[in-house]
């Protein structure tokens, strides 16, 4: 081991910071650092990826939180600089720029290559203190600091503190967060002076570790130990001054990022992005009723002059995000119901089943067409032959299991035929309100006549028994009206709304046999908005002046 004597040792020692000095005094005027920019290679783009919680298809409404994670690792392929670094951004797919939220912070951890010798001013004095000279403070403490003759003063933790600054090389900046802004599609994380920021804090506490280390060196007591603590007390000051400078400086930047220069250059990056997805059973039926694949594309944008799409050559910085089909068909539309077939309209690529009263199945068929949730097409459904009068309901489901609600039809002619056993029903209008009115009872029928009411003769011939025939009327429109129904359910409904029960809720007649007895609606009449006819021939002259409907409410003898 080379010697030194303490009188040796203090000039090496005392010199060094004098030569340090020399370099450290003129930062103490200093008003600003800056660096040149760098050219940004556009391979930035072609290493970033992006990465989703949502890997499972999504399959219910409401609120579904999760992340998105931009990430680069580009390392040494290009020369990135800290300076240049601007955000992370998302492209936020059309389809959910309204059901969209980033309602935290992001998450962003950025490693940097950090060389402290590159960074302007600080580099210069770093070298002379560190790695300059032959007389160089940190060469001569790593032959002194095991010397039993400096024991106790404190000149390893000046060599400590050195080595930590030499070695300062990679930095993994975690636990930062950045403000997200969302404008004209694309979610933005900026990170360029946090991280900048971040950095400049490390190298100030690094830079206390070795002024602090400085000003407790003391070479004990003796003649050479009085004279050494004598110099070096008197460069101390000079010193800490310039230390002092030197982290003003940098505490004062307005830009931190444009200090380190070419000192940092970027080498891996990841930004967390916590996301909502708000999703009502509106957004489904919109966007996805027969499932939606959506794409978003990420990428790291920079400040270096060159103009060029960030989220162009980003194999993958794209991700898939699935939306399962939730949405159920609409309820199928029934016509030319009969014992054993009938006519379906529903949703195309559907499957429409058919069920009997118990609920049974009795018949299926696949809707022709390509399903895409919203194309409706027509099938014809062989089924179980049923007696007439019976009771059917069918579905329509689609290939991702989901079921429409069901369409109730009830098969046409007579379930009990009795010829012997019928009733008349009479036809009766009402010139001062247009209103058609149809009694079982003679009696009724003339008191009617006598009141003003016309007799157009009869309605229909109907059995004493079948599907039941209810009426209401609306006491609320102008001069009354009356509605005849076989649906129960659908005469209490109009109830409920303030229409009132005929024939104390008892059916008024029956439907049954194989004549069809046609209604058609009035959209534009209060009263008499309904008409009923066994003729063809009205019920078509109807339809073609403007009503509508045109379908079989019942079914007659004759």
């Amino acid at each position: 081991m080379k010697k030194f004597k303490k009188a040796s040792a203090v000039a090496l020692f005392s010199t060094a910071l004098i030569g340090a000095i020399a370099v450290a005094v003129p930062l103490m005027n200093a008003i600003s650092i800056t660096a040149q920019a760098s050219e940004v290679d556009v391979t930035l783009a072609s290493k970033t990826k992006l990465d989703s919680t949502y890997g499972s298809p999504i399959n219910t409404t409401g609120s579904h939180m999760g992340t998105l994670t931009v990430m680069n690792n580009i390392g040494a392929q290009a020369n990135i600089l800290l300076q240049t670094l601007k955000s992370a951004e998302i492209k936020i797919p059309a389809e959910l720029a309204n059901n969209i939220k980033f309602d935290d912070n992001a998450d962003v951890s950025v490693q940097m290559g950090i060389n402290i010798t590159k960074i302007p001013v600080l580099g210069d004095l770093f070298n002379s203190l560190a790695t300059g000279t032959d007389n160089a403070i940190k060469k001569q403490l790593a032959i002194m600091v095991n010397n039993p003759q400096f024991a106790g003063s404190n000149l390893d933790k000046v060599y400590d503190a050195l080595n930590v600054l030499e070695t300062f090389q990679n930095m993994d900046l975690s636990k930062q967060v950045s403000t997200i802004t969302v404008q004209d599609g694309v979610a933005t994380a900026k990170f360029d002076d946090a991280t900048a920021r971040h950095i400049a804090n490390q190298i100030i506490t690094m830079l206390d570790n070795l002024q602090n280390a400085i000003n407790m060196v003391n070479w004990g007591s003796g003649i050479f130990g009085t004279i050494g603590n004598t110099i070096t007390n008197i460069v101390k000051p000079d010193i800490n001054a310039a230390l002092n400078s030197i982290k003003s400086i940098i505490n004062g930047s307005a830009n931190i990022a444009s200090m380190f220069g070419n000192a940092g250059v970027f080498t891996s990056a990841t930004i967390k992005f916590p996301v909502d997805l708000n999703l009502p059973m509106s957004w489904f039926e919109q966007y996805a009723p027969n499932g939606l694949t959506t794409n978003f594309t990420a990428g790291i944008e920079n400040t270096s002059g060159i103009s060029w799409d960030i989220f162009e050559n980003t194999a993958d910085a794209n991700k898939d995000v699935v939306f399962a089909d939730i949405v159920a068909p609409a309820t199928p539309v029934l016509s030319n119901v009969k014992k054993s077939s009938l006519t379906v309209k529903a949703e195309a690529g559907s499957t429409v089943t058919v069920y009997n009263a118990s609920g049974a199945k009795i018949g299926s068929a696949k809707v022709p067409g390509t399903a895409d949730g919203k194309t409706q097409a027509t099938v014809n459904v062989n089924i179980t032959e049923q007696k007439g009068g019976a009771k059917i309901s069918a579905k329509a489901a689609d290939a991702s299991g989901n079921t429409s609600v069901a369409a109730n039809a009830t098969i046409s002619g007579d379930p009990t035929p009795n010829p012997d056993k019928t009733q008349v029903v009479y036809r009766l209008y009402n010139p001062n309100t247009g209103e058609h009115f149809y009694p079982t009872s003679a009696y009724e029928r003339d008191q009617d006549i006598k009141a003003g009411w016309r007799n157009e003769g009869t309605l229909e011939t109907a059995p004493t028994s079948g599907t039941a025939i209810y009426r209401v009327y609306n006491t609320n429109a102008k001069g009354g009206d009356h509605y005849y129904t076989t649906s129960q359910y659908e005469a209490k409904s109009l109830v409920s709304k303030g229409w009132k029960w005929d024939n104390n809720a008892k059916p008024v007649f029956y439907s049954g046999g194989s004549k069809a007895v046609y209604v058609a609606y009035n959209p534009n009449a209060e009263t008499g908005a309904h008409n009923y006819t066994m003729s063809s021939f009205e019920q078509n002259s109807l339809l073609r002046i403007g009503w509508k409907y045109g379908e079989t409410a019942w079914f007659a003898v004759k």
